[in-house]
Order: structure tokens, then C-alpha cells, then sequence
């Protein structure tokens, strides 16, 4: 297997994971609505989940017109159970360009706030800014460039004591980068002009 294929291996397994993870995670619940619904009916146990689309548009010098949707779904459980609401938001965007931007993230808390899991999986062709090296860089410095490929990000903390939380979380980045204008991205005199994978802990 190729240096390319393990990178998108790896990819495909952390999307995959997180999907399984928040999809576990929301099927539970809705079972926890039905339980507490079912078995009192005063304010304070009952559930709520709900799902708002709402439309995206804009626009950039880099992109012309930007359009899309966005669409949220929040599981607020009961306020008896002194939890946070879990959520999971879904983002497209496309441009006249023909650029694209896909992204979906979440997170999950566990009763009483004890744990909680978070995760984000992005694929993108979307242009942004290079500035230059530095807070002395000129302003002639600034370049564009279009990264293609894809980010998985997935964090875990755990309560150690009242508001003390342990955290550990994993990024890993597998991107092709286009220069799209003359400077030191397309001479290529900045490492990692080109792209490539990286996994950080």
C-alpha cells in the first residue's frame, strides 16, 4: 500500500469512527427521552432534540458568489439531569468558482457532564490567505492558495475534580496545496508548500 493510500486509509477510519461514535451517541439519547418522558411528566424531565437548516450565502474576492446550507440538530436533555445539550452541525458551502467546502462536527456530553467527546471531519477545495513569515512581513507578501483534501480532528476530556478536565484529542491533516499566485508558495521556499499528511497528538 502506497505512502497516498494509508493517508486516505487513515482518513476514511477516523470519519468512519466519528460517525459511528456520534450516531451511537444520539441513538442513546433518544432513548434517554423516552425514558424520562414516559416516567415523569413535570418541566424539569423533559428532553428536547430539534433541527434547524438554514441557508448559507456570501462572498469573496477569492470565491465570487458563495452558496449553501447548514443544518443543526441539538439533543438538550432533561434540566433534572444537569447535563449540556449534545449537537452535531452539518455545512456545505460551493462557490462560482467551483470551489467546495463539506464539514460536519459535534459533541457529546455525558450525565452530569463528566465526559465529553467531540470530533469534526472536513473535506475542502477552498482558497485562503498566506500572510508571510512573521508580524514584520510586508504587506506585498500576501498570497493565495487553495488546499484540497481533507482534516479529522477528535477530542476527548474527562472530569478529574469540579471544573478540572483532562483532555486528549488527535488531528490529522491530508491535503494537496495549489499556489494561486506568484510568491514563495509557488517557488516552493516554505516547507510544506505543496501539502501533504501530518498527524498530530
Amino acid at each position: 500500500m502506497s505512502r497516498s493510500d494509508r493517508n486516505v486509509f487513515r482518513t476514511a477510519i477516523i470519519a468512519a469512527a466519528l460517525a459511528v461514535l456520534f450516531g451511537s451517541a444520539f441513538r442513546l439519547g433518544a432513548q434517554s427521552t423516552t425514558q424520562v418522558t414516559t416516567q415523569v411528566t413535570t418541566k424539569d424531565s423533559i428532553a428536547r432534540r430539534r433541527i434547524q437548516p438554514l441557508p448559507a450565502l456570501g462572498s469573496a474576492p477569492e470565491t465570487g458568489f458563495q452558496y449553501g446550507a447548514t443544518v443543526l440538530a441539538v439533543w438538550e436533555p432533561a434540566a433534572q439531569l444537569k447535563t449540556r445539550p449534545s449537537s452535531i452541525l452539518a455545512s456545505a458551502l460551493r462557490t462560482a468558482e467551483n470551489q467546495t467546502r463539506i464539514r460536519i462536527e459535534g459533541e457529546r456530553w455525558s450525565r452530569g457532564n463528566d465526559r465529553r467527546i467531540a470530533g469534526s471531519v472536513q473535506w475542502q477545495k477552498f482558497p485562503l490567505p498566506y500572510f508571510g513569515i512573521g508580524d514584520q512581513a510586508a504587506k506585498s507578501a500576501e498570497e493565495t492558495f487553495t488546499p484540497t483534501g481533507t482534516e479529522a480532528i477528535a477530542t476527548l476530556q474527562q472530569r478529574i475534580s469540579g471544573t478540572w478536565y483532562a483532555t486528549v484529542g488527535v488531528r490529522h491533516l491530508n491535503q494537496r496545496i495549489t499556489a494561486d499566485s506568484v510568491g514563495v508558495l509557488r517557488n516552493k521556499q516554505v516547507l510544506g508548500s505543496t501539502g501533504g499528511a501530518l498527524t498530530e497528538w
